[in-house]
């Protein structure tokens, strides 16, 4: 919960335990509350291969319903939350992409085409490539609204002492 905004947070409670997980995304859409969230169900340190969606009517309950169809994508090329933004009511994935030995190597961007109880649709609509500053080895997450877009990079610049 955000004490004074944006630098003081703190720890409200917990939505969802006992799950091994990385990069939850918590949005609304279509009148509910839904959370796209990679889960790793063998406990092989694994969070790139599995999407798996829960939806709740409030984003603070601790009760999270199953999609029906999780895990949504078994594959890791596309699998990896990377973020979300919307374009007024379209809705679009960010997928993170791991190179061989290489954090982010590029980005999909899916776009939502249906996400309910019973289904879930999307479409790939390009990849972003990390090649916008000759410093950037990877990207890893990226996230938008109406005003402001951030990402999140790795780059390699050498020290010498």
């Amino acid at each position: 919960k955000c004490m004074d905004f944006p630098l003081k947070w703190g720890f409200e409670k917990t939505i969802m335990s006992h799950v091994d997980a990385a990069d939850a995304t918590i949005f609304p859409y279509e009148n509910k509350w839904w959370m796209l969230v990679n889960i790793d169900p063998a406990g092989r340190n694994d969070h790139c291969s599995e999407l798996f969606a829960f939806w709740s009517e409030d984003p603070t309950s601790d009760k999270w319903i199953p999609h029906k169809l999780n895990p949504l994508i078994i594959n890791p090329a596309k699998a990896r939350m990377g973020g979300l933004f919307k374009d007024g009511e379209q809705i679009y994935r960010v997928a993170q992409c791991q190179g061989f030995n290489m954090y982010g190597e590029k980005s999909i961007i899916y776009n939502i085409k249906e996400l309910t109880i019973d289904k879930y649709e999307e479409e790939k609509v390009c990849a972003n490539h990390p090649q916008f500053s000759e410093d950037i080895l990877g990207t890893h997450h990226m996230h938008s609204n109406s005003n402001l877009t951030v990402f999140d990079c790795v780059s390699k610049k050498f020290r010498f002492l």
